[in-house]
């Protein structure tokens, strides 16, 4: 039985959520989680009630490779509107050690949210890769790119000048080298696109060159 709790500093209840859980373990390194139960949220003056389901599952079916799902369905708040809306969450994440060198993370999240007559309010995709090159145990290399495309029906939106798509995406790359235990250096790139009802096409809106020093002082 997980049980978490907020309040505010004057005794408001902010968020409650009570989820009995049960969990198995089987056969290559897998683990399944099987969770649910009522909760509160307080949002905007108003205090909502709803409950949920939620299912965790991991896997290593080989050496190196790790597949992990999360799916959610429910009841959850729609902050932009302050209404209950349904909710339904997925997602997967696919962890591979190629080799002692390479490392790469793919990971999707897929979030849906409707009113509770059944209309989409918003659908999000947020994909995120990460390949890792371990040169060796001083230094590595790292690539990111990220992409989150949403898409929103602004007839269901308080705020009737609510952009009805955006997309966005980044990219950066990280040079780490570990000059010693207490000491790492990290030079990189990094650049972000966007594209919505202000600009015609996907366009890039910055660009960063970055270099950081990182030292743990030892007393």
């Amino acid at each position: 039985m997980n049980v978490t709790k907020t309040v505010g500093k004057g005794g408001q209840l902010l968020d409650r959520q009570v989820e009995p859980t049960v969990s198995f373990n089987g056969p290559m390194q897998s683990y399944l989680q099987l969770s649910g139960g009522p909760s509160k949220r307080y949002w905007n003056g108003q205090m909502f009630e709803g409950s949920g389901l939620s299912f965790y599952g991991q896997i290593r079916p080989r050496g190196g490779l790790s597949v992990q799902l999360f799916m959610r369905d429910g009841k959850q708040v729609d902050f932009a509107n302050t209404r209950l809306a349904n909710e339904v969450r997925l997602r997967p994440n696919v962890e591979w050690n190629a080799n002692q060198h390479l490392l790469v993370r793919l990971q999707h999240t897929y979030n849906r949210l409707e009113t509770e007559d059944g209309q989409m309010i918003f659908k999000a995709g947020l994909s995120d890769l990460r390949v890792t090159w371990q040169f060796n145990v001083r230094s590595f290399i790292r690539f990111t790119t990220q992409r989150q495309d949403i898409e929103r029906n602004v007839a269901v939106y308080a705020d009737p000048a609510t952009q009805p798509r955006t997309l966005t995406v980044g990219t950066q790359l990280l040079y780490s080298y570990k000059v010693n235990p207490q000491t790492v250096v990290y030079v990189g790139y990094s650049d972000n696109s966007l594209d919505d009802d202000s600009v015609l096409d996907l366009t890039r809106i910055n660009r960063t060159l970055f270099a950081k020093l990182s030292y743990a002082w030892l007393h």
